[in-house]
């Protein structure tokens, strides 16, 4: 049976972003082909090493194939890279990819792990983005233009007011709050429309190939973001956020009519789609 395994990323440092937040051009967007090879913390890489461990303990290295997947964020990469070296280490068949579609995750993950466009962020401005910080960010303020300071301070007070302690939780609240003062904000509903959906779609693909070719135990193992799962949880599952190295289980499943399903699991909550 395939399976997929959507894992949020382990704890970054966020590197590349605090050194657009305090440069020259604060409102520049991310650019992901140029980033630090490492963005765990230590602490970061400690989780992933014992969720992976954890993680492999359910699977079979004697039946289970695997297929990674990522976003193309350095700090899903390296964690991907993580899990990848376990289940090495635990001799899985890994399968690889044709392309990694990035020069990051090729350098990193020798060439075992594929970047996936729906599981990555689109970070065009980094001050939008980060605006829902559990915390304020270090900011050269004065290289921010006049508008953007207003209206990100606007934003912020608004999610100060309320201010749920993480970015996820913050997102899913005041995300559609905040999308009418700060233009070009995706909302947590939006994402879930439109990212996510694409996600299950690509899982049905996904589960008719392995079949097609010849891995009926297939297992794809996914490591991305939260801002595009947060409503899906909280509407559908009833689940506040997902911690980092935390994982949703989806199978594609047929009913008796003969149409795809996909059964998700999480925290030991099941809901069929």
């Amino acid at each position: 049976m395939s399976e997929t395994f959507l894992h949020r990323h382990s704890k970054p440092g966020y590197n590349e972003y605090g050194k657009i937040l305090r440069g020259d051009n604060p409102e520049a967007p991310f650019d992901h082909t140029h980033q630090d090879q490492e963005d765990l913390t230590e602490a970061g890489k400690e989780l992933a090493e014992k969720s992976s461990e954890e993680f492999f303990q359910r699977l079979d290295p004697k039946t289970d194939e695997l297929f990674f997947v990522s976003s193309n964020e350095a700090r899903a990469i390296e964690t991907a890279n993580i899990y990848r070296q376990k289940a090495k280490a635990k001799s899985f068949a890994i399968i690889k990819p044709e392309h990694t579609r990035s020069e990051l995750a090729e350098k990193v993950g020798e060439g075992e792990i594929r970047v996936v466009d729906v599981l990555s962020l689109d970070t065009d401005n980094m001050l939008r983005f980060l605006v829902f910080s559990g915390s304020i960010p270090e900011v050269n303020w004065e290289a921010v233009s006049e508008e953007m300071r207003a209206k990100w301070q606007e934003a912020r007070k608004m999610i100060d007011a309320d201010n749920r302690g993480t970015w996820g939780s913050n997102f899913a609240a005041h995300s559609a709050e905040v999308s009418s003062i700060l233009p070009g904000i995706e909302t947590a509903k939006q994402l879930y429309e439109t990212k996510f959906n694409r996600i299950l779609k690509l899982l049905r693909w996904a589960d008719q190939k392995a079949k097609a070719s010849g891995h009926p135990n297939l297992k794809i193992l996914g490591f991305g973001h939260e801002d595009y799962l947060v409503y899906f949880l909280q509407n559908e599952l009833k689940e506040e956020g997902i911690g980092n190295c935390e994982a949703i289980r989806f199978v594609v499943e047929k009913t008796e009519s003969g149409q795809d399903t996909i059964s998700t699991e999480f925290r030991g909550k099941t809901i069929k789609k």
